[in-house]
């Protein structure tokens, strides 16, 4: 019992004690089995509810003391975390994946749309520069054409490698012609089926 009570005065001699489970500002008879642990080993303090935990600040602003933080990511985002060992301090910083998001820049450069073919054919092929390689073709994407060779007959185009599309004027049924010319870009949309001129 003697040495249970020093063990006790030694904890309570470190403010605030790691082992303060309770979160009353001292180490008292309810934290002894935790204390006990420590001295032989099998626990190093884990935080308990009520005991304050860790401290969520955003922006400098609480958000609440809790035993864990669980960081959430939605599609597009990544936290990168740091841990300030001298101050006891986790900064966690957020941005953008430009693996999934496209930035400003690319946006501006027009690399998510931009479809320049160097076929040398009527059998029209290019490659986005996007963020991530197109898979399939969406209805109602819409793409800006750049050809090298006029369309006077039956036009394809392949985007990505997804796959050969007819390509027609606005009405779905007509033939480009001259409309798709060398040099000239024009925007194309895909209708489920084709590719049609969007005017």
């Amino acid at each position: 019992m003697t040495n249970l009570l020093l063990l006790l005065f030694l904890f309570q001699s470190s403010s605030p004690s790691p082992c303060d489970i309770n979160g009353d500002g001292v180490v008292n008879v309810a934290d002894v089995q935790t204390l006990i642990d420590v001295v032989v080993g099998m626990s190093p303090c884990p935080l308990k509810v009520g005991g304050g935990g860790i401290t969520v600040t955003i922006a400098n602003q609480m958000i609440g003391p809790e035993p864990a933080l669980n960081m959430s990511l939605s599609t597009g985002s990544q936290v990168t975390c740091t841990d300030d060992t001298v101050n006891h301090v986790l900064t966690c910083a957020s941005s953008v994946n430009t693996a999934l998001m496209a930035t400003h820049g690319q946006i501006q450069a027009g690399k998510e749309f931009y479809c320049k073919s160097t076929s040398g054919s009527q059998a029209y092929t290019c490659s986005l520069s996007a963020t991530s390689a197109l898979t399939t073709y969406t209805e109602g994407m819409a793409l800006l054409l750049n050809v090298d060779s006029p369309c006077s007959g039956n036009c394809t185009l392949n985007v990505d490698g997804v796959g050969q599309k007819n390509l027609l004027q606005a009405d779905g049924k007509t033939l480009p012609g001259v409309k798709i010319t060398p040099g000239q870009a024009v925007w194309v949309w895909y209708d489920g089926i084709n590719f049609r001129l969007m005017y």
